[in-house]
C-alpha cells in the first residue's frame, strides 16, 4: 500500500511541476490516476496509446473498444467522457459568443476534438445568425465507417426555426485522408440549393480528420 501512495505523490508531483511537455502515455498515465487512485496506471496507458495511437484518440475511443482492454471498468469509461467533455468546453469558449468566421483556427481544433477521431463518419450543422455567431449546433452520429446520410430539408426547416442567417457544415473522414468525394460534393450543392431560396448561406463545408482538414471554400467548391 505505501508503494502505491508513495508512487501518486510522485505522479502527483510531476503533473504539478512538469517544466516540459508530457509524453501521450504521462499524460493519460496522470489522468487515469483520478479514476484509479491506489493503482499503478502506467502499464494501462501504455496499452491504450499502443492500441489507439495518441492520447486524442484514446479519449475519443468507443465505449465498445475500450472495455474489451482488461483493466477498464465503468470508473476510467466515466474518466475519458469527463476529459472530452471537458476539452470540447475550452474549445467551444474560443468560438462562442464572436464571429465563427474570423476565428477560423478556433473552429478547426474545436471541429477537431469533436469529431476527428471517431471510427465512423459523422455529420455537424453549425447554425449563425446575422453576425455570424454560433446559435446552436446539430450532430448526426448515425453514419457508418464511409458513409453519412445528409438531409438538404431537414437542414433548411433547423435554419429557418432557429432564424439562422448561415450555415457550416462539417463532417469526418475515419480513414485519415479528407479529400472530398463525389458524394461529398453533391450533397453539398444539393444542401445550397435547399438554403438558397430563403437567402441562407452555407459558408463552408469542412472534412475533418485527426491530422487536418478540407475546405469546401478555399477549394472553390462553395
Amino acid at each position: 500500500m505505501k508503494h502505491h501512495l508513495s508512487n501518486q505523490e510522485i505522479i502527483k508531483d510531476r503533473l504539478l511541476n512538469a517544466n516540459r511537455l508530457l509524453q501521450d502515455a504521462e499524460l493519460l498515465e496522470l489522468l487515469l490516476c483520478l479514476a484509479l487512485p491506489r493503482k499503478d496506471t502506467k502499464v494501462l496507458a501504455k496499452d491504450l496509446i499502443a492500441k489507439y495511437g495518441s492520447f486524442a484518440k484514446v479519449v475519443s475511443a468507443e465505449k465498445e473498444s475500450l472495455l474489451e482492454i482488461k483493466g477498464i471498468g465503468k470508473s476510467i469509461l466515466f474518466c475519458l467522457k469527463l476529459i472530452k467533455e471537458s476539452s470540447l468546453r475550452l474549445s467551444r469558449a474560443e468560438i462562442i459568443d464572436r464571429p465563427v468566421i474570423s476565428s477560423w483556427q478556433e473552429l478547426i481544433d474545436y471541429c477537431r476534438i469533436n469529431i476527428g477521431h471517431l471510427k465512423k463518419e459523422v455529420f455537424m450543422v453549425m447554425y449563425l445568425n446575422s453576425q455570424n455567431i454560433l446559435i446552436e449546433e446539430d450532430l448526426n452520429e448515425y453514419g457508418t465507417v464511409d458513409h453519412i446520410s445528409i438531409y438538404p430539408r431537414e437542414i433548411t426547416k433547423r435554419a429557418l426555426f432557429l432564424n439562422s442567417s448561415s450555415v457550416i457544415l462539417v463532417h469526418n473522414h475515419p480513414g485519415g485522408s479528407t479529400k472530398a468525394s463525389k458524394a461529398d460534393i453533391e450533397a453539398t450543392k444539393q444542401v445550397v440549393k435547399a438554403l438558397s431560396p430563403f437567402n441562407i448561406c452555407v459558408h463552408d463545408h469542412l472534412i475533418i480528420s485527426g491530422k487536418s482538414f478540407f475546405s469546401f471554400k478555399s477549394a472553390g467548391l462553395l
